[in-house]
């Protein structure tokens, strides 16, 4: 019984092994991560990596900054060309934008607090992108407005 362990399972184990860590390792040489393989996988090419953001607490008539990482799996570019936000307070200030192929693009904005009362302030932005698997990523920031 010994023999047939070493001689058939413990080959056929290293084998599978093998093959779980070249996949893994091009996954991460190719994708930055095992994340991103699986989301390239599933047929994305465009990412937004944290897509909600809860910011500082500020005050009415401050303003807070927010920045998203888009995330371009595929090996041409994609064109991010415009943005639909949930609210006038909330302003983009890089577009339109291009994030080249396996790389990365910041995309900023800022929320105006205005004259908020206190409570969390809520509010969403849509990216619109010339890219068919993803032609339209939403983001998600919340502020505590705290008054003085």
């Amino acid at each position: 019984m010994r023999g047939v362990v070493w001689e058939r399972i413990v080959p056929g184990f290293c084998g599978i092994s093998l093959v779980v860590v070249l996949v893994l390792s091009w996954s991460i040489g190719e994708f930055g991560s095992l994340r991103h393989a699986w989301l390239f996988a599933s047929g994305l090419r465009l990412i937004i990596d944290d897509p909600e953001v809860r910011l500082a607490d500020g005050k009415p008539g401050e303003s807070r900054d927010a920045a998203f990482l888009a995330h371009n799996l595929s090996d041409h570019p994609i064109r991010i060309f415009g943005v639909t936000t949930s609210c006038s307070c909330v302003a983009t200030d890089n577009l339109p934008a291009t994030v080249p192929p396996k790389g990365i693009k910041e995309l900023r904005l800022t929320l105006h607090l205005g004259q908020a009362a206190s409570g969390t302030v809520n509010q969403t932005a849509v990216y619109h992108t010339d890219d068919p698997t993803a032609p339209s990523l939403g983001v998600k920031v919340s502020c505590r407005v705290v008054n003085p």
